[in-house]
């Protein structure tokens, strides 16, 4: 078999290429570990608002995420934000993420609930019906335009949308 040759002039305290990888992969390592700890954050529903809003933040700003994966941590920040009752912020995400992935059917789903807030229920409608066409059987959007319909007198619709969120 082949034998390697100790090296017996390193330095004090071992080879250069040690004394630098080492703390390299230390940082690179611990880096992972907040990286996923952010990602486990910006996911959690049950996060305090304001932490969610930091970790996804801090998502966006590593320019690793894109299509689908950026619009999720976008439409998470934006519920961070409405949770916040910063509703502009929350607005903002949610747009991004519908315009980062226009088949993403919960940024569409969360903007209506602003609009609703805002009582706004034509931009409301729109936007439960752009979730409703990415996802036919989106339940929540259904039975929220069902509300929105039932409230603007017109029952056909209104039940139309409750039968198919059953």
């Amino acid at each position: 078999g082949l034998t390697f040759a100790r090296r017996r002039d390193t330095p004090k305290g071992g080879t250069v290429l040690r004394r630098v990888l080492l703390p390299f992969a230390a940082i690179l390592a611990l880096a992972g570990a907040v990286a996923a700890q952010d990602a486990d954050r910006c996911s959690d529903d049950r996060a305090e608002p304001t932490l969610r809003a930091e970790a996804c933040t801090r998502l966006v700003r590593t320019g690793k995420y894109r299509g689908h994966d950026l619009a999720a941590v976008l439409n998470n920040r934006g519920i961070a934000y409405r949770r916040l009752n910063d509703l502009t912020r929350a607005h903002n995400d949610y747009t991004e993420a519908v315009r980062v992935d226009p088949q993403y059917d919960k940024p569409f789903y969360n903007r209506a609930l602003l609009w609703s807030a805002r009582n706004n229920p034509a931009q409301a409608l729109e936007d439960y019906g752009r979730a409703i066409k990415v996802n036919p059987r989106f339940a929540d959007a259904l039975n929220n335009r069902g509300l929105l319909w039932h409230a603007k007198g017109d029952l056909e619709r209104a039940i139309a949308d409750y039968d198919e969120a059953i």
